[in-house]
């Protein structure tokens, strides 16, 4: 989708390390924070974007609070901002000329370093609007924080009303949370991005058949005072999550009274279109679902507008009428807007609803059953929730993931699985399409699937494939990460043949199984990461592959190891080759593999070196060496991580 950043410049200059701080650890002197969707980043004057709902740029006075910095992986507390001390976060305030000074009085320490030059790190912050009546307070529950936003001020009953732009303003809330940040050249200055936190709705009417003759003036008729009805006012954001939520009671639902920058509408005489605007909390499907009993009237999203129109037995006068429409299951998401398109004709008396998704620009964005299927996030894993390419459903325009063309499998992309254009996973619907395939017997013998997003697991897997049908080809993670991963392992079975390579899985839970990555492996398992503590099902098991009769190669594990003895840290049986891996953490068994009467070279486990660069070398010259007398493998490198561990390099 097509975003315009605006840019500009926080000064930050702080940090809680008293102590003397290495070069390798460079200072974070500077931030640069874009907003999506905004204007672009020019002192020059720069006029509003037409139909932009909210802020589009930061204004002197804005306040950004960043209640985490972080390295993504591995992050060490003195280098963690907030630390242990009690402060909410770095505040910077933005000045009129764009430029960002710190904030006063809030406790956070004089100078802020990063872990490291080269590791991605985390920085999550807010940015609430500059309204006295905003009302968002931080709250405690157990372990962790969150805070709770209202829409509109909470002192008042009544509608809620955005009459100007400049109201959809006031309560727009922006969010950062971005993993991927990365010190710039220098390491002073970091990049980083705000979104919009809640969901904007646009509704456009269109209107015929009211003007009593073709000579009618064009402003005589009028739609007005479009109301979205019962709608959810409070709201929550998780400092862990990128989108806010819906929270608290279906008592604090207020009506909305929407604003039309055109009150006269576009068009003629006959055909007249009216476009209103405004914010409201985010209600995805997920939230929608929830709503029964007196409830479940809230899945209908309700409107109702005046038109007022000349009367057609007396011109001269102008009468008014009130119209209601309503749409079932129609979700508001976090970051996005919900288009509702009226058509009215009221010769006929009858009236057309219908929803498009698009992005917070209003650029085209697929429909509600798209949307789902575009996630990253696993919600479902039943059968019917995707297709196969065997499914008669699966057509080019309806297939999940992949369908026959004359003949011929491809996925959705145009891709024919081939090394040079393997099939492309970039949603978890697709992950989950292509475990569904495996477990139908497609085995992939010979082709590459290639997996294009970051997923996140938030039910249980149910492994591709299963012990009776094993994947047999090359599935590229391209570093890519696999989260919150629990239930069964990710495969089932990788065959003699198969190739698992450059793939990051984070532990969520307990595998019901012998390995995270597969109960066994007797192909080639490459540069894979399983990071997070690890608790198997099975006996024999180790946090990668419970048995391992292929070649596991570049691949380790951080993390506690548990489950029915004996355990592994990384294989439970082996009688295949292991070079150049490592496990550090704590294993309730054996470090490298429970049973071995196969090839470990090259591999170790926790101790005091692990952090020193003599560590990594010994993992490098081992990999090396095995790769230069065996051939068909790729002489993957750990990279020094000062602090921390070895890690990969891409």
């Amino acid at each position: 989708m097509k975003r315009l950043t605006y840019i500009v410049l926080l000064a930050l200059t702080a940090c809680s390390v008293k102590e003397a701080v290495p070069a390798l650890r460079p200072e974070l002197r500077g931030i640069r924070a874009s907003i999506e969707g905004g204007e672009p980043d020019t002192r020059a004057t720069v006029t509003k974007l037409a139909d932009y709902v909210g802020r589009s740029k930061f204004r002197g006075g804005d306040r950004a609070i960043f209640t985490n910095i972080r390295r993504t992986e591995y992050p060490i507390a003195e280098f963690t901002y907030p630390g242990t001390e009690n402060y909410e976060g770095v505040t910077f305030v933005a000045g009129d000329g764009g430029g960002w000074t710190r904030g006063e009085g809030d406790g956070a320490p004089e100078r802020v370093y990063w872990t490291d030059a080269v590791s991605p790190h985390t920085f999550v912050a807010y940015s609430i609007p500059q309204d006295a009546s905003f009302d968002w307070t931080r709250e405690q529950e157990m372990l962790y924080s969150y805070y709770v936003g209202t829409l509109g001020d909470p002192s008042e009953s009544g509608e809620i009303v955005f009459d100007t732009a400049e109201a959809l303003e006031k309560e727009d809330l922006l969010i950062c949370h971005d993993t991927g940040v990365r010190a710039e050249p220098g390491g002073s200055v970091a990049l980083v991005k705000f979104a919009h936190a809640l969901a904007s709705v646009r509704v456009v009417v269109n209107i015929n058949g009211f003007s009593a003759s073709s000579s009618a003036v064009d402003n005589q008729t009028v739609v007005s005072d479009m109301r979205l009805l019962h709608q959810p006012t409070r709201y929550k954001w998780m400092e862990s999550s990128a989108a806010v939520q819906p929270y608290g009671d279906e008592d604090s639902r207020r009506d909305l009274l929407l604003w039309i920058p055109n009150g006269s509408g576009v068009g003629s005489s006959q055909a007249r279109t009216f476009t209103f605007y405004g914010i409201t909390a985010p209600q995805p499907m997920d939230y929608l679902t929830t709503l029964s009993g007196d409830n479940a009237r809230y899945r209908k999203t309700q409107l109702s507008f005046d038109v007022t129109y000349p009367d057609p037995l007396n011109p001269q006068l102008l009468k008014t009428c009130t119209y209601t429409a309503s749409l079932q299951d129609v979700s508001f998401e976090s970051g996005y807007n919900t288009t509702i398109n009226i058509t009215l004709n009221h010769r006929d008396e009858q009236m057309v609803v219908g929803v498009d998704f698009e992005d917070w620009e209003f650029v085209s964005t697929p429909d509600q059953s798209q949307l789902k299927k575009n996630s990253t996030f696993l919600h479902d894993t039943s059968r019917s929730s995707v297709t196969i390419a065997t499914d008669t459903e699966a057509t080019e325009d309806d297939a999940t993931w992949l369908y026959f063309q004359e003949g011929h499998l491809q996925d959705i992309y145009g891709h024919d699985g081939s090394r040079e254009h393997p099939f492309q996973i970039s949603t978890a619907g697709q992950f989950l399409s292509f475990a569904y395939e495996v477990k139908d017997g497609r085995s992939f013998g010979g082709q590459y699937v290639a997996l294009d997003a970051d997923l996140t697991f938030e039910v249980p897997w149910i492994g591709v494939g299963d012990a009776s049908h094993p994947f047999k080809g090359t599935f590229l993670g391209g570093m890519r990460y696999l989260c919150s991963v629990k239930g069964s392992p990710l495969f089932g079975n990788l065959a003699a043949g198969s190739r698992l390579e450059q793939l990051q899985v984070l532990a969520g839970g307990t595998v019901d199984g012998r390995g995270v990555l597969t109960d066994s492996g007797e192909g080639v398992i490459c540069a894979c990461v399983v990071d997070g503590d690890v608790t198997l099902g099975g006996s024999n098991a180790g946090a990668l592959v419970g048995t391992n009769s292929g070649v596991i190669l570049a691949s380790y594990h951080t993390g506690t190891t548990s489950g029915a003895a004996p355990v592994g840290g990384l294989v439970g049986t082996n009688s295949g080759t292991l070079v150049g891996c490592y496990q550090a953490g704590k294993v309730t068994g054996e470090r490298i593999a429970a049973s071995s009467t196969g090839v470990v070279e090259a591999c170790l486990y926790t101790s005091e070196s692990m952090t020193r660069p003599s560590f990594t070398e010994t993992l490098n010259s081992g990999i090396a060496s095995w790769c230069a007398s065996h051939s068909g493998y790729d002489v993957y490198v750990y990279v020094h991580q000062p602090a921390g561990y070895p890690h990969l390099s891409e």
